[in-house]
């Protein structure tokens, strides 16, 4: 036994230097010239400068293809207040191609006599003097002085709204609305069909968000009908109005 395991021993050392070798043969080989990354390129770019995007991502011409860290490229790009999302591939032997998703505005918040451009998650893309009659328009809600591009438009509303907004701008949901109008504590929507919907309070908002669902499944099973209005907040229950 003491003979075998000494024979066994033997190879593994004989082995390791091998392995050794190896790495550093495969080290030196990817630290080849040919391997220093030389183009940089990135599509997808509308509203955000180029030079923007290189300086934040902290790439540079000669770093090694292998050695860069996709993760954290990623979420320096991120930082930029009109990205939506990155994606970043090596093409072999030296180049880097990233691709950008800028955010795309999807609603118009009035504020004082100009109006605030947001994506569909509430992120402040900037500002606009005219209304642009394409996106959703939500009034009423803002009496901030100062609102921050990049940042949350839900972070300057009041807090009773806060779970009627984490509702509506939550993806895709704003596509629904025409229009979003609130007054003191109340707040009225128009959908993209015209159909009125009189939301009442911001209390309970997830639960009349279902309703609303609920009522609209209906009518489209219907289409003999069509909804006109939908009051939240008239009666102990909810009432569907058709035309």
């Amino acid at each position: 036994m003491a003979r075998k395991r000494k024979k066994k021993n033997y190879k593994i050392l004989k082995i390791i230097p091998v392995l050794i070798l190896l790495a550093l043969l495969v080290f030196g080989f990817i630290r080849l010239p040919m391997f220093k990354i030389i183009q940089i390129s990135i599509v997808g770019l509308d509203r955000i400068e180029e030079e923007e995007v290189v300086k934040v991502s902290n790439l540079k011409s000669g770093d090694n293809f292998f050695f860069i860290d996709k993760k954290e490229i990623k979420n320096n790009i991120q930082k930029l207040p009109l990205v939506e999302d990155v994606i970043i591939r090596r093409d072999f032997p030296n180049s880097i191609n990233i691709e950008i998703k800028e955010r795309k505005a999807a609603a118009s918040v009035q504020f004082s006599n100009k109006y605030i451009l947001v994506d569909k998650f509430g992120y402040i893309l900037g500002e606009n003097e005219n209304l642009l009659t394409t996106l959703t328009q939500i009034n009423g809600i803002l009496n901030k002085e100062k609102l921050i591009v990049g940042t949350q438009i839900q972070n300057y509303l009041p807090e009773n709204t806060r779970e009627f907004f984490s509702i509506v701008l939550n993806g895709e949901n704003i596509f629904r609305y025409k229009s979003i109008n609130t007054r003191d504590d109340k707040v009225d929507l128009v959908l993209k069909d015209e159909t009125k919907v009189a939301f009442g309070s911001y209390d309970n908002s997830e639960y009349k968000f279902k309703v609303i669902d609920q009522m609209l499944s209906s009518v489209e099973k219907d289409s003999s009908r069509k909804a006109n209005m939908i009051l939240m907040e008239e009666g102990p229950n909810p009432i569907l109005v058709y035309e």
